[in-house]
């Protein structure tokens, strides 16, 4: 699937969205590492920790968040604490963060750690 499919997969066909940690994104700055709203996939359990590569594993992320993610499954991003988790697992009271996780295998939520 190509890097525009997955955007029209995940977000529609609008320009504009926000990756799960509230960071803007644009459709047309996949890949640029300059622009504030540069985006990339990211795999939501990094496949150092097991994590499967495919699509059910995978999230549109702004760089610099991802780079702030990095292969931890446990980070921290503006002040919020983030935890990867099995979206089976995801129990009352876990507050999932803002991305449409339907059709996937892991998920991101905030945590008090």
């Amino acid at each position: 699937m190509t890097a525009n499919a997955f955007w029209v997969a995940e977000f529609g066909d609008c320009d504009y969205a926000h990756d799960f940690s509230g960071a803007q994104i644009k459709k047309s700055e996949y890949g640029n590492e300059q622009s504030e709203f540069g985006w990339n996939i990211d795999h939501i359990q990094p496949i150092k920790k097991n994590g499967p590569d495919n699509i059910s594993n995978s999230q549109i992320t702004n760089i610099k968040v991802n780079v702030l993610k990095g292969d931890k499954t446990t980070f921290e991003i503006d002040g919020t604490i983030y935890q990867v988790k099995r979206l089976k697992n995801v129990r009352e009271g876990d507050i999932l963060a803002d991305y449409p996780y339907e059709g996937k295998k892991y998920c991101i939520i905030t945590t008090d750690l």
